[in-house]
């Protein structure tokens, strides 16, 4: 038999420090959590390269390490926009991960989330210097998924 226990979990994501601020054009840096463990976040970048700092924080509650991926299952496949990435750092402001937000795979090595830490979500886009960027309207969202794991040996399909 199989037993399912749920339990809730040890790894959550939160807004980080720049969620709700101001960002380009007048906007506003968008970040909403649904149920701890899924993040929206909208953006508003404009030509050339643009970074977004400290927008969402992964913060693992538990007493253990987790190892985590990024699963991209929607890639940013917008004409115009020629990078985008999602950058993990530690607590000393050291990348652990970086992720190709334009590539469909499972990315980020198993990075380390210690117990009762933090990591912090970067973002950075480039876009085309030669075309207007508020006529991208499609291909500009991307879908991502946290997976973590007790175990770092296994890496995650």
């Amino acid at each position: 038999s199989i037993t399912l226990s749920p339990t809730a979990p040890d790894v959550r994501l939160v807004e980080g420090s720049n969620a709700g601020q101001a960002d380009l054009g007048g906007s506003t840096i968008t970040v909403t959590i649904t149920g701890s463990t899924k993040a929206s976040i909208t953006i508003h970048p404009t030509n050339e390269r643009t970074y977004y700092k400290n927008v969402t924080v992964i913060v693992n509650t538990g007493s253990a390490t987790y190892y985590g991926w990024i699963k991209v299952n929607t890639p940013i496949s917008a004409n115009g926009i020629t990078a985008a990435k999602l950058i993990i750092k530690d607590t000393s402001g050291a990348t652990v991960a970086t992720v190709d937000l334009m590539s469909t795979t499972l990315q980020g090595g198993g990075f380390s989330i210690p117990a009762g830490g933090k990591l912090f979500i970067d973002i950075e886009v480039q876009i085309d210097s030669t075309i207007d960027p508020t006529t991208i309207t499609s291909g500009n969202v991307a879908s991502i998924d946290l997976v973590y794991s007790p175990q770092s040996v296994e890496t995650p399909p």
